[in-house]
């Protein structure tokens, strides 16, 4: 019982250090240190407004298999629009309707 009490307490936690962690906020970055934080970090969930977030990668080499990288264009503390990554998206989605 005591095991369990303790690994009951370790995952609450756990879970409240990772809630006070959030995600990064892109728009309260420079878009120097936005697109700096994506392409070191690889691949990130990064809030891009106070109401929106978006899974951002460095390349390509990030996306999975069907799904290509595009330009993704955020609003940062300097700058209105700023390439800070890319986000992977379906390729079907480029599929010529027939």
């Amino acid at each position: 019982m005591k095991r369990v009490l303790a690994a009951l307490s370790l995952c609450a936690f756990a879970t409240s250090a990772i809630a006070q962690t959030g995600r990064p906020a892109l728009h309260t970055m420079t878009c120097t240190a936005a697109s700096s934080f994506v392409s070191s970090r690889g691949a990130v969930v990064a809030d891009t407004s106070p109401n929106a977030y978006q899974r951002l990668v460095a390349s390509g080499a990030y996306c999975q298999h069907g799904e290509t990288a595009e330009p993704y264009f955020s609003r940062t503390k300097d700058k209105a629009q700023c390439l800070v990554g890319y986000e992977c998206l379906d390729i079907s989605r480029y599929d010529d309707p027939k």
